[in-house]
């Protein structure tokens, strides 16, 4: 188990979402949303969208996977070329699918 937060349109504070019902500690939750500005943004943003979120630079490092089918290649292509152009620095990582 991971504590998280889950931040939606009607609990934009981040409430606590933990099993135990016990606080996250701030400095080490996982915040889970969907196209709502973060409560806290430090570290790792993990981008699952086809678009780069209006507040990416908020967070120390973006994180971004890339499916293997093309029309999502061509969304990471757009958002490469995002990132690229604004001069950040970009580190990309080939990962093999491994045979079945």
């Amino acid at each position: 188990f991971l504590p998280h937060r889950l931040v939606t349109a009607t609990s934009s504070n981040g409430q606590d979402l933990s099993a135990t019902g016990t606080s996250v500690d701030e400095r080490r939750a996982i915040t889970i949303g969907f196209d709502h500005d973060p409560v806290n943004a430090e570290d790792v943003l993990i981008n699952l969208s086809e678009r780069v979120p209006l507040w990416f630079s908020r967070f120390n490092r973006v994180t971004e996977f890339v499916g293997g089918d093309e029309p999502s290649r061509g969304f990471a292509r757009e958002r490469y070329r995002f990132y690229r152009d604004r001069g950040y620095n970009l580190d990309t990582h080939q990962i093999a699918r491994q045979p079945e």
